[in-house]
């Protein structure tokens, strides 16, 4: 299969190709009835022969529970098939979201990303469930509906045919106008759920500036929209079952009129056209169920024209192996440049930091010092220069080695559901509850993580909603201290912590034998015992030292120092 989405039906290919097998012995079945009770009629009934009469509606019941079974396996196959399928396309959708990149996910879109686990792959998954339950049964009841009622009377079969034709062209229309309105439909969604998303993590700040009816509108122009769009594609599908019924129905008044016509001249019985009206009503039936079957098709192939998009997409980078540096130089950072697409965030960056050694950055908001961060530890890659981590370039770790090695800590804390031990293990799997209170310990968790009844399985809410600012922090610190990693880089993640707390964990982190630090801050006071610092504005270097030599020839850190000296 071309398309990454339904390449998950793979597995399954076999229950997929038997459903619609069993339902084409359905469709047999069902077609064979008229045809029966025509003779039960016309030779049982009409002739008085019993035997006959009887005989024929046994096999009428055989048939009935036949098709009743066949249904059956059917329905049971096209329901387990797309629920698997909906969940190895879900996993696959979540194992891409892993393997691509940060900078790939943010042009992306975390809520349209959401779409696509959630409408698109529903949609999809309903597709596939429709798709064996209908595309055979339709297709097979109206042209054999057609053929045995050309075998009948060729009169009808020809009011049969034109009948037909009328409502498949409706059919085609709507085909051909439907996908680029459902394509709408969903991005209607995205939109949606942008403003939801935006309004939700931002409903402090919407409130504090009195923006909740801007908010509102906003999400209101945008739900509009969404109607629109629905209710364009609602009239578009609105014309075929109207159009569809009339066609048949027209038929089947003319079937019974010249039924009876001819009925008279002898060359209609009652049993063939009670058998040629069965076989409209069935064709009326089967084309209403696919018109549902289009529909459903249609907003399937709009959602998997977007699934496909995703997984197809490539990671700018994608690591192998298990290599890992082992020289003494933790770091070695070459005329090292980044671009978002405009100006670059990091221009011309060198430094080197010596296993051991502690650096710290500091700058103004925008100087580029986390962009530099996510650099180093290579969620984002480089556009000129190069990097190398204990003597190995840094694109040719492993991707295990370089996450057991290099640990970064967030400003944003990135907490889960779940319990403390959950979010502490998250980096390491073997761990004792010592380690993990030891751990809370260094990190000044401990003041606060005793206190509760269940320890270490006390339940975090999600992104940690029931614990401060300060207390989020400490235990992603936690973490740090856990996995023991060659590097670590704090970007700007004690910034909730009083000073006094800082100062400790700072402390702390010192005991760690071997451990590199490049600790990212706002405050010089917490770079002070560095062994060099950076000083960057507009993504450069325009400053480096110790502490005391940038207060005597950097500008700039002098004046930051300053500030905060007179705020304290």
């Amino acid at each position: 299969m071309s398309s990454p989405s339904l390449s998950y039906l793979r597995p399954y290919r076999f229950k997929t190709i038997i459903a619609p097998f069993m339902k084409a012995f359905e469709c047999a079945f069902e077609l064979a009835t008229p045809f029966l009770v025509r003779y039960i009629i016309d030779e049982g009934i009409g002739k008085n022969n019993a035997p006959l009469a009887y005989g024929l509606a046994g096999l009428l019941f055989l048939f009935a529970v036949l098709g009743f079974l066949t249904t059956m396996v059917t329905q049971y196959l096209a329901s387990r098939v797309s629920a698997d399928f909906g969940l190895a396309l879900r996993k696959g959708l979540y194992q891409k979201t892993e393997e691509l990149g940060e900078r790939e996910l943010e042009n992306y879109g975390k809520d349209k990303i959401l779409t696509l686990f959630g409408s698109d792959a529903q949609n999809l998954q309903t597709g596939v469930a429709m798709f064996m339950r209908l595309l055979v049964r339709s297709p097979l009841i109206t042209f054999g509906s057609l053929v045995l009622s050309f075998a009948i009377s060729w009169q009808a079969g020809v009011i049969f045919l034109i009948s037909l034709g009328l409502s498949c062209a409706i059919l085609l229309l709507v085909i051909f106008l439907s996908p680029k309105r459902y394509a709408a439909v969903q991005g209607g969604l995205d939109d949606m759920a942008l403003y939801s998303g935006d309004a939700l993590s931002g409903i402090r700040s919407v409130r504090a500036y009195e923006k909740t009816s801007t908010e509102v509108k906003k999400y209101e122009d945008a739900a509009l929209s969404y109607k629109k769009r629905n209710v364009s594609l609602g009239n578009l599908n609105s014309i075929v079952n109207p159009l569809t019924f009339a066609f048949i129905y027209l038929a089947l008044c003319l079937v019974v009129y010249l039924g009876g016509f001819y009925e008279a001249e002898g060359l209609l019985t009652t049993g063939e056209i009670v058998s040629l009206v069965g076989y409209l009503t069935a064709s009326l039936a089967s084309l209403n169920m696919f018109t549902r079957l289009i529909s459903s098709l249609n907003k399937a192939g709009g959602s998997m024209k977007r699934l496909d998009a995703f997984l197809s997409s490539q990671p700018a980078f994608r690591p192998e192996g298990e290599e890992k540096g082992k020289g003494d130089i933790a770091l070695k950072v070459d005329h090292l440049s980044f671009s978002f697409g405009g100006e670059n965030a990091v221009d011309d960056v060198s430094f080197e930091l010596k296993a051991g050694e502690q650096l710290g950055i500091i700058g103004g908001t925008g100087s580029g010092k986390s962009t530099l961060a996510r650099l180093l530890c290579r969620l984002l890659l480089p556009t000129e220069g190069s990097i190398q981590l204990f003597g190995l370039p840094l694109e040719k770790w492993g991707e295990k080695p370089l996450r057991d090695e290099v640990s970064i800590v967030l400003q944003k804390p990135a907490l889960y559901e779940g319990t403390i031990r959950d979010n502490l293990m998250l980096g390491v799997s073997d761990k004792t509850d010592e380690e993990l209170w030891e751990a809370l310990k260094m990190s000044l968790a401990y003041e606060f993580a005793r206190e509760y009844k269940d320890g270490l399985d006390h339940k975090i809410e999600e992104g940690g909603a029931n614990l401060s600012g300060g207390q989020r922090q400490r235990l992603v610190l936690a973490r740090a201290f856990l996995a023991k990693p060659r590097l670590l880089i704090l970007d700007d993640c004690l910034s909730a912590l009083d000073y006094l707390s800082e100062k400790k964990v700072r402390e702390n982190f010192s005991t760690l034998k071997g451990v590199s630090v490049i600790t990212i801050s706002q405050r010089t006071s917490s770079l002070a015992n560095a062994d060099e610092i950076l000083v960057m504005a507009a993504g450069r270097i325009i400053g480096r030292g110790k502490h005391q030599e940038l207060l005597q020839t950097c500008p700039l850190y002098e004046e930051i120092d300053k500030t905060q000296k007179e705020a304290r």
